[in-house]
């Protein structure tokens, strides 16, 4: 036992130990999270002395505005929110400035929620009513400037109160554009953020103060490779990683998807990884090849995974007639024969052809198949056949790997193998 022990302290515990170290420095993970902020901003110095600027304003004279930060996911929004916040709670913390800032994220909550969110995070105790979250907000402000952050803002869910009583985004946004004492940052990736609350409501929109924007715009291959390349240089041991995996990591990141740098940061955690799967001491374009491919594949069958098993059983069967067929676009009819008869090998209901055509469009319009027109020869009219638009191992991966359907796949598969070997067997 004592030995067990010491060898998981030597690979769990004991700092620089274990065989990622083999490319990161002592620690290097630290510099490669999406929280750290490096000493030296690339970038974004202009973003962030305008919002320091734009803020101290609102808690100086107490001033009511709703400050947009738009931009791509990935292009440094929060990270220059968090560099202000520091500097104005310096100030705060001595003396030079009055007021409170805070910071609440919008993703998964409702209006309601995210009011409850930032009388909590001001120490103040939550409210059993949207109504009351305000009005305790407004009393704070009356007494101490109150700015807060709202991230994710474009994500934020209205909230049902009562049966003819809702609340969205506008009912709490009109209170930071109308309110003394009362002012918000907005961060949102949507670049119709303004044109939406003008439609929900536009007593809200003209009262926004929409000269206080800052657009974040997208890095490009020489940025993010200058961005990307800092982080290494913190992270990673001297010479270990190829100038030329860099290069290669920026354009990806740059070009594929569209300049998010945590896209970047999450490649650089990754590969180390892989490095030391494949025993690799350098980090080279091959490494960042593979990390790649193993990234988008874990998305992917994510997504997929996050389906219903309705559709999950599509995919399923068009892999199957894939195997089959050796082909990768199919008739709806075709697809639903092997549809059903994967359903009632689970002794699962099967549903209409009709009801299959609703699902393999919602396929479609998530983006996970794509139709195609196709004849089906002369004087038999035009039909549209469906593929998926992921590849084909990933695909695979999914079907083996499903839940529910992964072993009966399986079987037809070997099935598949066997009559293919038969019918060769039978030619000779």
């Amino acid at each position: 036992m004592d030995d067990l022990i010491s060898i998981l302290n030597k690979k769990i515990i004991s700092p620089g130990e274990g065989e990622i170290y083999t490319v990161l420095k002592e620690g290097g993970l630290q510099y490669l999270s999406e929280n750290y902020i490096p000493k030296n901003i690339l970038y974004r110095e202009e973003h962030i002395i305008n919002l320091g600027k734009m803020i101290k304003e609102c808690l100086e004279f107490k001033t009511p505005a709703t400050i947009l930060l738009e931009g791509s996911p990935g292009t440094g929004k929060t990270m220059c929110f968090r560099i202000v916040e520091k500097v104005l709670q310096n100030g705060i913390s001595s003396g030079l400035l009055r007021g409170k800032i805070c910071y609440v994220s919008g993703k998964g909550s409702t209006v309601f929620k995210v009011a409850n969110e930032i009388l909590k995070s001001m120490g103040m105790r939550e409210e059993r009513s949207f109504g009351k979250a305000v009005s305790a907000l407004k009393e704070a402000a009356s007494s101490m400037p109150i700015h807060v952050c709202i991230d994710d803002a474009d994500l934020i869910k209205s909230y049902q109160a009562g049966k003819y009583e809702s609340y969205a985004l506008p009912d709490l946004l009109y209170y930071f554009s109308r309110t003394p004492g009362l002012s918000a940052t907005i961060i949102t990736n949507d670049f119709r953020f303004l044109e939406k609350i003008n439609e929900e409501d536009a007593r809200v929109y003209s009262s926004m103060t929409k000269e206080k924007s800052l657009i974040f715009e997208r890095y490009g291959k020489k940025q993010c490779y200058d961005i990307l390349g800092q982080r290494v240089e913190l992270a990673f041991k001297e010479g270990v990683f190829k100038e030329e995996a860099l290069d290669k990591l920026a354009e990806y990141v740059s070009f594929v998807r569209d300049g998010d740098i945590r896209v970047g940061l999450e490649i650089l955690r990754t590969c180390p990884y892989v490095a030391a799967q494949d025993k690799e001491e350098k980090i080279d374009e091959n490494i960042i090849d593979k990390t790649i491919k193993h990234l988008e594949m874990d998305y992917l069958l994510r997504k997929i995974y996050s389906l219903p098993e309705s559709q999950r059983g599509i995919l399923a069967a068009l892999y199957l007639k894939f195997r089959e067929k050796g082909e990768e676009a199919f008739y709806s009819n075709e697809l639903y024969d092997t549809y059903c008869d994967l359903l009632s090998s689970l002794k699962l209901p099967v549903i209409s052809l009709q009801s299959f055509r609703v699902k393999l469009n919602e396929l479609t319009i998530s983006g996970i198949l794509e139709s195609i027109k196709s004849s089906r020869g002369k004087g038999k009219g035009i039909e549209r056949k469906y593929k998926p638009t992921i590849p084909m191992y990933v695909l695979s991966t999914a079907a083996l790997r499903d839940p529910l359907f992964g072993s009966e796949v399986r079987r037809n598969i070997d099935r598949i193998v066997s009559d293919k070997i038969s019918r060769a067997r039978g030619f000779q």
